[in-house]
C-alpha cells in the first residue's frame, strides 16, 4: 500500500522533516567552530536520504520547506545559497538515481555510471558559479583572492612566507586553481554523502532501487572525450572560458580517480594483501599529504586505462571463471 501523503511516514512529511533538518546542518556553520563546518558538509545528507527512501518528491518538498526556513530566519542570501548550493544539486543528484523505465516487465534504473557523470558536471558548474559570485570576472576574483591573503598576512604574517610567492603571483595562482580544486573536493564529496544515504536507507529498508556493486561503476566511453576536450579548453581559453574548462576537467579526473579505487577494489577480492593495500592507500591520501596528489592522479590514470582496456571485466572473469562477469553500469 502507498503511503499516504498525511502520516508521520509519508513523502510529505518525511520531506518537510529532511528539509528542516537539512537547514539545521546548513546553519550550525554560523557558530564559527571546526565541528560546526564539518556538520556542514552533511547538509545534503537528509535530502539524499529522503530522495532514495521516499523518493524526489519528497526532497523536492525538503528544498522548499529547507530554503524558506532560511531565508526567513537568516537575512542576505543565505537563503540561495542554501537552495542552489546544497538542495538543488542534492535533489538533482537525487531525480538522476531514481530515474527509472520499464521495458518488459523488468524496472531498469538510471546506471551509477551517469550518475557519476552528473555529479561531476554538477559541480563544476558550481565551482564556476562560486567564483563568479566572489568576483564578476578574472581580474575581480584575483582581487577577492588578494584581499583573502591579505587579511591572511596581517593576522598571520609567517603563514605565507615559506611559499616563496608574493601577494600578487598568489592570488592569481588561487584564481585559476581553487575553483578546480573546489570542482573536484566536491566530486568526493558528493559521491561520499550519496553512499552514506544509500547505506543509511538500505539498513531500513526502504531504498527503493536495487543498490549496485559500486567497484563495477563506469562512466561512459564518450566521457574520454570531453576529458581530453576540457584539457584542450582549459590551455586554449582564457578568463571564465578557460577556468570552467579546468573545473570540468579536475572534476572528471576525480569521477576517474573513483573508477580507478574500483579497480583496486576489484583486483584485491579474495586476495589477503587487500585490507593492507587498503590501507596503505588510505594513509598515503590522508596522513602524507604531499604524496596524495601522486597517488589520486595514479588512481585516476588508472581508471581511465581501465575504460580503455577492461581490467575490472577480466579481473572478475579469472575470479569467477565458469560466470560472465556482471554488466558495468555505462551505456
Amino acid at each position: 500500500m502507498r503511503d499516504s501523503w498525511f502520516d508521520m511516514n509519508s513523502p510529505l512529511t518525511i520531506g518537510v522533516a529532511s528539509g528542516l533538518a537539512a537547514a539545521l546542518l546548513f546553519l550550525v556553520v554560523r557558530t564559527g567552530s571546526a565541528f560546526a563546518l564539518l556538520l556542514d558538509m552533511f547538509a545534503p545528507l537528509p535530502l539524499l536520504i529522503a530522495a532514495l527512501g521516499w523518493g524526489p518528491r519528497s526532497a523536492l518538498i525538503g528544498m522548499a520547506s529547507g530554503t524558506l526556513v532560511i531565508t526567513a530566519l537568516v537575512p542576505g542570501a543565505a537563503g540561495l545559497i542554501f537552495g542552489l548550493g546544497i538542495a538543488l544539486p542534492a535533489w538533482v543528484m537525487g531525480v538522476l538515481v531514481m530515474m527509472h523505465r520499464h521495458e518488459n516487465d523488468h524496472v531498469i534504473f538510471m546506471p551509477i555510471g551517469i550518475c557519476l557523470l552528473a555529479t561531476a558536471l554538477i559541480n563544476a558548474l558550481m565551482a564556476l558559479c562560486m567564483a563568479m559570485m566572489i568576483g564578476g570576472d578574472i581580474d575581480g576574483l584575483i582581487k577577492a583572492f588578494a584581499q583573502i591573503i591579505e587579511a591572511i598576512n596581517t593576522s598571520h604574517p609567517d603563514v605565507l612566507a615559506p611559499l616563496g610567492l608574493s601577494k600578487d603571483d598568489l592570488a592569481k595562482l588561487l584564481a585559476q586553481t581553487a575553483p578546480p580544486v573546489f570542482a573536484a573536493l566536491g566530486v568526493f564529496s558528493s559521491v561520499a554523502l550519496l553512499w552514506l544515504a544509500a547505506s543509511l536507507v538500505q539498513m531500513s529498508g526502504r531504498l527503493i532501487r536495487p543498490w549496485p556493486d559500486l567497484a563495477l561503476t563506469t562512466m561512459p566511453a564518450s566521457v574520454l572525450a570531453l576529458t581530453s576536450l576540457s584539457a584542450i579548453l582549459s590551455v586554449v581559453f582564457d578568463g571564465f572560458g578557460g577556468l570552467y574548462a579546468r573545473c570540468v576537467l579536475l572534476a572528471l579526473l576525480s569521477a576517474y580517480m573513483l573508477e580507478g579505487m574500483g579497480v583496486v577494489l576489484i583486483i584485491t577480492r579474495g586476495m589477503s594483501i587487500r585490507t593492507p593495500v587498503l590501507t596503505l592507500f588510505g594513509v598515503l591520501t590522508l596522513v602524507l599529504p604531499p604524496l596524495a596528489g601522486p597517488v589520486l592522479l595514479g588512481l585516476a590514470i588508472l581508471g581511465i586505462v581501465d575504460r580503455m582496456t577492461g581490467i575490472r571485466m577480466r579481473a572478475l572473469s579469472k575470479l569467477t571463471p565458469s560466470a560472465p562477469p556482471p554488466p558495468v553500469e555505462a551505456i
